[in-house]
């Protein structure tokens, strides 16, 4: 659902995801067990018409292509449980103009790859560098760590930042310099997190950004077991769109607040039943382009109110993406059935 005007900084990150149709959402459990796994990219979407569970009603300008489902899905199913959590590579966020080409949703369809090169990430390590970059990530730099410092310390943030979705240059992260975006990167953190965006990793930084990036590389295998997922952590405040293991694109997001249960965003494991393109609100009268229901009148869209202020607002129950770019790409390529696992990391 949509969120409510107000003020405040944020940034623009986050992407998964999932592969095989489930018909009602499962809940998280805690004390996920890690274990270690390759990681992905995209997959197609169409549009459906159909109900959004009284929460709000779909514009005529909305597309569709998909039937609804006999019935909307129900929200999380108490007492269940989701696999183990995976290891994926922490490469940086790739860049949210360039997603690979349509791929096949979760029915297994035949795909059509992306050209060599097309899904261009801004820098980080690879998949087959996963334990180097991990590795990375235990340094307790040497604080602060700032404009102009070089090394081990270095890393260690831009690995972190990275994983959160922050965008740094290849020859930052190649060289282990703190460079412009990895100052951008610092100040944009510093911003979502109420901190003051100086740009310098001072140990209140630091310990934030280590308590937020948690286990880098961590997700629930429920993102990673499935071809696609809209992997979405309400502690990162992040969507990652997950193909085949590998995180393709992460973006900010946020969500109802957790004192109403009544607009509390479910956890759990779902699937998008329902996609509209141009979508109203009928309980709230606002606009919520790009929409993919999950939970009745749950969604992913994208949100101008959170673009505009930020985290000040919260939705209405919905994950709001704020980056309007990314967004409309993935509602492109997320597919009627694609998996949605949201969770508290």
């Amino acid at each position: 659902m949509p969120g409510r005007p107000n003020r405040a900084v944020a940034i623009t990150l986050g992407l998964i995801a999932g592969g095989a149709a489930v018909a009602v959402g499962v809940p998280l459990s805690t004390g996920l067990t890690m274990s270690s796994s390759p990681v992905a990219a995209a997959a197609t979407g169409s549009s459906s018409p159909g109900s959004s569970g009284g929460a709000s009603a779909q514009s005529p300008a909305a597309t569709a292509n998909a039937a609804p489902p006999a019935s909307i899905p129900s929200p999380a199913v108490a007492g269940a449980t989701i696999p183990s959590a995976t290891m994926v590579a922490p490469s940086a966020a790739p860049s949210t103009s360039q997603l690979p080409a349509t791929e096949a949703g979760p029915t297994g369809l035949p795909t059509t790859g992306a050209a060599a090169g097309e899904l261009v990430t801004t820098g980080g390590p690879t998949p087959a560098a996963t334990t180097a970059a991990l590795a990375a990530t235990v340094v307790k730099p040497v604080l602060p760590v700032r404009a102009g410092s070089v090394g081990a310390d270095v890393t260690a943030v831009q690995q972190r930042l990275s994983w959160l979705g922050y965008r740094i240059k290849d020859t930052e992260l190649a060289t282990a310099t703190f460079g412009r975006t990895t100052q951008q990167a610092v100040k944009s953190f510093q911003g979502k997190w109420s901190q003051r965006a100086t740009g310098v990793v001072s140990k209140p930084t630091w310990a934030e950004l280590k308590r937020k990036s948690g286990t880098v590389g961590s997700l629930p295998a429920a993102c990673t077991s499935v071809r696609a997922a809209l992997c979405v952590d309400k502690d990162q405040k992040v969507l990652r769109w997950v193909r085949d293991g590998v995180v393709a694109l992460t973006v900010d997001t946020r969500f109802g607040p957790e004192y109403s249960a009544a607009l509390r965003t479910r956890e759990g494991i779902f699937t998008v039943y329902r996609k509209s393109r141009d979508h109203v609100s009928s309980k709230y009268h606002t606009s919520m382009p790009f929409a993919m229901f999950f939970s009745g009148g749950q969604a992913v869209h994208y949100s101008p109110y959170f673009a505009r202020d930020g985290y000040a607002g919260n939705s209405h129950g919905c994950v709001n993406v704020r980056d309007y770019q990314a967004i409309k790409k993935l509602f492109d390529r997320v597919a009627i059935g694609t998996r949605v696992v949201i969770y508290q990391s």
